[in-house]
């Protein structure tokens, strides 16, 4: 599954998260409309979901270290995984599965 490329914006009044490619066709048929946005939260979960991209980006990053380093704590010894590290491999591995 591929997602619309980032990054990904919104504005004021009803908010569309719109992608990277910004034309018309995407100012028609936005990745997400959220309405009511007079309230906190919505606008809230505007920027959360404009930040999508990102977030997928940095767990891929981070899932890619993590694995790198807890291959070279087991074959070599040297430094022991702590259980947050080893939880957030799991975590980030799940966030990337779900998303892609």
């Amino acid at each position: 599954m591929k997602h619309t490329p980032g990054p990904w914006s919104y504005g004021n009044g009803e908010i569309r998260v719109i992608g990277g490619n910004i034309n018309l066709l995407d100012r028609l048929d936005p990745i997400a409309i959220v309405k009511r946005m007079d309230e906190p939260e919505q606008q809230a979960n505007a920027a959360l979901i404009a930040t999508a991209p990102d977030l997928l980006e940095a767990c891929q990053i981070s899932h890619k270290v993590l694995k790198d380093f807890i291959e070279y704590a087991n074959e070599t010894n040297e430094v022991m995984v702590s259980k947050a590290m080893q939880t957030a491999f799991l975590m980030t591995g799940d966030a990337i599965a779900k998303a892609t």
